[in-house]
């Protein structure tokens, strides 16, 4: 499991066939995709960071000089 064969012998109806891919479909495949995760990634990163900043400034206090 995790990618790699089992230590241990099983059915073959339990075993998961491994998907292959031609690498021209691949390569299209991520250079399609990849631009639209890591949008996700950086849009839920702002929204972290917008919380986080909302969180550590309402209990900071106010330094008076």
């Amino acid at each position: 499991l995790f990618g790699r064969r089992p230590a241990i012998p099983m059915p073959d109806e339990m075993t998961i066939p491994t998907k292959t891919y031609e690498t021209e479909t691949w390569v299209q495949y991520l250079n399609s995709h990849l631009p639209i995760l890591q949008g996700q990634a950086l849009k839920n990163m702002k929204q972290a960071q917008a919380r986080q900043k909302k969180y550590y400034d309402k209990n900071r206090a106010v330094e008076v000089k």
